[in-house]
């Protein structure tokens, strides 16, 4: 099974810079891109600026309170049950990593299986030098 790209953008009151930053993900060539973003109770703005881009790879959740930067993203990552996560900050831009970013997501997808084997075998190491 293939697995999501989470993208996702924690925010508080930024709007405008959201709106760039926003623009830049959905440019995106990723059949597999999934845009959270995380208001930390901004003002109506914030969520205006969301559902104007009326793309369904966007999901929206809010805070309800506001909350520390580190506990936003906490917030945020509450919500991702499978797939890779990238950070991105409401005023950065990553328009011009998609060349990269396309490239990441394709060399992770062909070498899963191999990922997967690296891992077990680390795993299987470590296991052995705790019980020595």
């Amino acid at each position: 099974m293939t697995q999501p790209i989470n993208v996702v953008v924690p925010t508080r009151e930024r709007a405008d810079t959201l709106l760039h930053c926003l623009r830049t993900i959905v440019a995106q060539d990723c059949d597999r891109l999934a845009i959270w973003v995380s208001d930390n109770a901004s003002s109506p703005a914030t969520r205006e600026v969301v559902d104007s881009f009326a793309d369904p790879r966007i999901n929206y959740v809010n805070t309800g309170e506001r909350l520390s930067m580190s506990h936003n993203y906490e917030f945020a990552l509450s919500h991702i049950d499978k797939g890779w996560i990238v950070m991105v900050g409401d005023d950065d831009e990553i328009a011009t990593l998609s060349r990269a970013f396309n490239r990441m997501t394709h060399q992770l997808s062909s070498q899963r299986s191999e990922l997967v084997e690296a891992n077990r075998q680390l795993d299987r190491r470590r296991r052995f030098t705790e019980a020595v």
